[in-house]
């Protein structure tokens, strides 16, 4: 915990995952909807903002994460992830901000939470943030040329976290077949007839390949529409073993399988 008295931000979730990186969740208790000025000072180089690339966290969110901070019930919720190598950290993160009395320094020191925790804060992050981790986190654990044959062991277990939360329904994906290094043969059912306007199949690093419309239909049964879908992804690097199905129904909101 802190040891400065009245700091602008209260940490519910701070962890560090190895290979990953650090991720902070807590609550802001800045009047005015904006984030205060609060910098990392980094062992090396100049300070980061801490709230550079921070997610707002809804509402809802917040009352989630603020159950257990009272005195931020009325602040702004944020989760923000900063990839690895992290900066500052070294158990702890070294923060900086102004109060009435000048300059202030503190280290957050100790980890809050449980590790499981992470999965109800993921959950809590719009969809859209926690791709960007996501893609943050292999960028950030892939040297420059390196190969990887497997991923390390806790971002596998950080991307099957990530992954599994994804889906929002629309459908099932029931067989997916990988065909060498051409790409992937996916069947499954959605359960709408909506048309669709796009569909693209994402992996978790970022690489997108489209997917022309309307999707190859299959025999339809009374759990939903059958369809049956080549897509060209050629090569895939170890970190992309995990993808999900983009769908965008016309005038509707996109759904992941």
């Amino acid at each position: 915990m802190n040891d400065a008295g009245a700091a602008p931000v209260h940490f519910i979730f701070l962890r560090h995952l190895q290979a990953v990186g650090v991720f902070a969740c807590g609550a802001c208790g800045a009047a005015g909807g904006g984030w205060p000025r609060v910098t990392i000072a980094k062992r090396e180089g100049a300070p980061v903002e801490l709230f550079a690339g921070a997610v707002r966290l809804s509402r809802h969110a917040a009352r989630e994460v603020s159950a257990q901070a009272p005195a931020f019930a009325r602040g702004e919720a944020f989760l923000r992830f900063i990839p690895e190598p992290a900066e500052g950290w070294d158990g702890g993160l070294h923060l900086t901000w102004h109060g009435r009395e000048g300059a202030v320094e503190t280290r957050f020191a100790a980890e809050t939470g449980h590790p499981a925790e992470l999965s109800r804060i993921l959950a809590l992050a719009p969809a859209e943030a926690v791709l960007r981790i996501a893609g943050a986190a292999i960028a950030a654990s892939r040297r420059e040329g390196e190969a990887w044959e497997s991923l390390p062991r806790p971002l596998e277990r950080f991307l099957r976290l990530v992954h599994k939360g994804l889906s929002t329904g629309g459908g099932q994906v029931d067989t997916v077949l990988r065909v060498g290094d051409a790409g992937m043969l996916i069947a499954g059912k959605l359960d709408t007839d909506e048309p669709l306007a796009e569909a693209a199949l994402f992996a978790l690093s970022g690489r997108r390949v489209a997917l022309a419309v309307p999707l190859p239909a299959t025999d339809s049964t009374p759990a939903g529409r059958g369809f049956a879908v080549f897509a060209e992804t050629g090569e895939r690097r170890a970190d992309e073993r995990r993808w999900f199905l983009e769908l965008a129904p016309v005038g509707g909101d996109k759904r992941r399988l």
